[in-house]
This record gives structure tokens, sequence and C-alpha cells, in this order.
């Protein structure tokens, strides 16, 4: 993530300038920024944004998932994926 923090990075990005939190930030977003996360990141895309997202497979079994060699497919411990999904989607955005 970049070092620099800004609207476009926080996850209150699309609020507007008089609703709180980002009433009261300072722009340089210091004070009131939150890091946004993968699922903030997805929220704040268009449609365009998100055919590619979903389009880009990132979220595909074999990329994430340690077990999927041994072919669990058929007895996923990790509830086909959604733990995995969930922890990504919590995890700050790149």
């Amino acid at each position: 993530m970049a070092d620099l923090k800004s609207c476009e990075t926080c996850s209150y990005v699309g609020k507007s300038e008089n609703d709180y939190p980002c009433s009261k930030c300072t722009r340089n977003a210091s004070d009131m920024w939150k890091p946004m996360s993968n699922a903030d990141k997805i929220r704040a895309m268009d449609d365009e944004e998100l055919a590619e997202f979903i389009d880009s497979g990132c979220l595909d079994c074999a990329r994430i998932c340690p077990d999927f060699k041994a072919g669990c497919s058929w007895t996923c411990q990790h509830h086909q994926g959604k733990d995995f999904i969930l922890k990504w989607l919590q995890s700050e955005a790149e």
C-alpha cells in the first residue's frame, strides 16, 4: 500500500465531505483516515472495474488455498473458500 494517506485510499471514500467522519478530517488525512480494506475497495468500484475484478479470478481456490493441490473440492475444510475470501476482504487493500 502506498505510504500516502489520502481520500482515495481511505475506507470512507465516497462519503460526502459534509458527513462524519470526513467533515472532521483535516485534508492531510492523518487524524480520521482509516485504511481501505479489499471489501471497501470493491464497494467503491464502478461496474466496469467490478467486471474486471470478477474476471481476474483473483479469488480462485487454486491461488489462495494451501490445501487445493490435495484435491479437496469434495472435502473442503474451509467452507468452499469462504474462510479465505473473508480474510482477504477484511485485509488492507493494496
